[in-house]
């Protein structure tokens, strides 16, 4: 067993002498201004996590972590609230305003030029934030915050992760606002909302943790604290509040289909006949709650169509979808014809 006593700062990720603590405040505020290396460097972030959305490929969209650079200028909005700093927090600000424009134009550009591309799941899969994302972005908000304020940390390799929850939802909104798809756009910039407000919260507390603070011996520095981040923990709580109740939404539709999907097998599923899909077709942004009925739409596929009497029995069968409308099945039947070739043919004999 080594004898050896470990430094405070080995210790303490958080612990800093007064002239580490003023370096990194310079290092911060540094960070926080707009620059050519913070535009180029998001600018090539958003063009590889662009192509990376359109190719369906998590590979290529990883790749723009390690370029991106969002992290800086939201970890100096944390310095500035909770310094009460003005200047720093009007800076910081306008370079996070100007960096989420710049890479929704390339968005909105790269969706132009592709404007005949599939929307794929990795598209799709960043336009319906829930409270996972926010504890998500929460963690990653204070492993950003805590590698840029210790001087033992790589701030790039965490940085990497952070700014990667950024960029690609960004580029993900300039690619839907070129389809015209408004809903969806607004989904994956709230995504990205959700990982800002968090960081940046994070990044409060940490530096505060970090004796940031203006005056390390002022007593009520807790309350100063969570006086100068009102405006974060509201914005947070409403946040945690909507993205929760998205998530029990999800949770029961997924329910629902999965309840949908057992009931048509049991009924429908005889014989050589097989239930290929279904699915529930609500009307654009009504979820079915407007008293309309929500179609069930069922695939099926065999050597013989079902009955009235089966489509009957299927559609008393759907499960009861509580707040929603009424479900109504409609079954679409692929007949499957089974052809052999010729025998003789097949064993290679001569007639």
């Amino acid at each position: 067993m080594l004898s050896i006593e470990i430094p405070r700062q080995v210790r303490n990720p958080l612990y800093l002498t007064d002239a580490e603590r003023e370096r990194t405040r310079t290092d911060i505020m540094v960070n926080s201004a707009p620059s050519g290396t913070f535009f180029t460097m998001n600018l090539i972030a958003a063009v590889i996590a662009g192509y990376g959305l359109l190719q369906n490929s998590a590979a290529v969209v990883i790749g723009a972590m390690l370029v991106a650079m969002m992290l800086g200028p939201i970890v100096g909005l944390g310095l500035a609230v909770l310094q009460r700093d003005r200047s720093l927090l009007g800076t910081a600000f306008w370079t996070v305003l100007r960096g989420t424009l710049l890479v929704i134009g390339v968005g909105l550009t790269i969706g132009l030029i592709h404007h005949q591309h599939v929307l794929t799941d990795e598209i799709i899969g960043r336009t319906a934030p829930n409270v996972m994302d926010l504890m998500v972005a929460l963690a990653g908000g204070f492993a950003g915050a805590i590698a840029s304020v210790s001087t033992r940390l790589p701030v790039a390799v965490v940085g990497v992760g952070v700014a990667t929850a950024l960029v690609p939802p960004l580029t993900t909104c300039g690619i839907l606002l070129s389809r015209g798809q408004w809903g969806l756009a607004w989904g994956a910039f709230l995504l990205t909302l959700t990982n800002m407000v968090a960081i940046q919260f994070a990044s409060s507390m940490v530096l505060w943790l970090a004796k940031f603070h203006r005056d390390p011996n002022d007593i009520d520095h807790r309350v100063n604290f969570w006086r100068a981040n009102l405006w974060s923990l509201v914005l947070l709580a409403a946040l945690t509040v909507f993205l929760t109740l998205r998530l029990m939404d999800s949770s029961s539709r997924q329910r629902l289909d999965i309840s949908i999907t057992e009931a048509l097998r049991a009924q429908l599923e005889k014989g050589q006949n097989r239930l290929i899909s279904s699915r529930m077709l609500l009307g654009p942004d009504k979820g079915g709650k407007d008293g309309s009925d929500i179609t069930v739409m069922a695939y099926l596929q065999g050597d013989k169509a079902p009955s009235q009497a089966d489509i009957d029995a299927a559609q008393a069968a759907l499960p009861n979808p509580g707040n929603l409308a009424p479900l109504r099945l409609q079954v679409r039947f692929v007949s499957v014809h089974i052809m052999n070739a010729d025998a003789i043919a097949v064993t290679g004999v001569k007639p």
